[in-house]
């Protein structure tokens, strides 16, 4: 999800908000599904991972097969906007919104591309408890700091997980 560069960061306990954060993920599958039917909507991110801690906004992975790409991508541009600060190609398009008390990031991928894999290979890490005390930390290094330095840090951690999913076991 973007993030305002001249932001300072700030986190919260993702338990604390956990009845709200469950309440938008459903709400906002609804839309996601009534706008692209044949989705599977996944809740990722920092929101979905218990024990964690986040800047408090709602991610969630939009999958659909390549051939409806441009489809979903045009039906979902008409609810949400663009998310300018990520790139955009015919298997990845990322939007984001504004929901009662969230900000919302919806990254639309195609089923099977590397984009999904990455995405899930994350989330998977993320879901290891000595994966999340280490971005917990992170986190906790940044508070108050600038986003941008504070995105520079996360996409450092993310590149580091994505490679120690690819290394052979």
């Amino acid at each position: 999800m973007g993030v305002s560069q001249n932001r300072k960061m700030h986190f919260v306990e993702r338990d604390s908000k956990l009845r709200d954060i469950s309440r938008a993920f459903a709400t906002l599958r609804k839309i996601i599904i009534s706008l692209a039917p044949r989705s599977r909507v996944t809740h990722i991110g920092s929101t979905a991972i218990p024990g964690s801690i986040t800047k408090g906004d709602v991610d969630l992975l939009v999958s659909v097969d390549a051939s409806l790409m441009t489809e979903v991508d045009a039906r979902l541009f008409r609810s949400f906007k663009r998310n300018k600060g990520s790139g955009r190609s015919s298997t990845f398009s990322s939007f984001v919104a504004d929901h009662e008390s969230f900000p919302i990031g919806v990254q639309l991928v195609a089923r099977g591309s590397d984009d999904e894999r990455d995405f899930l290979a994350v989330q998977g890490w993320l879901k290891r408890p000595a994966v999340v005390e280490k971005y917990n930390r992170l986190k906790r290094k940044f508070e108050g700091k600038s986003a941008s330095a504070y995105r520079k840090a996360k996409n450092d951690f993310m590149r580091a997980i994505l490679a120690a999913s690819t290394k052979p076991t």
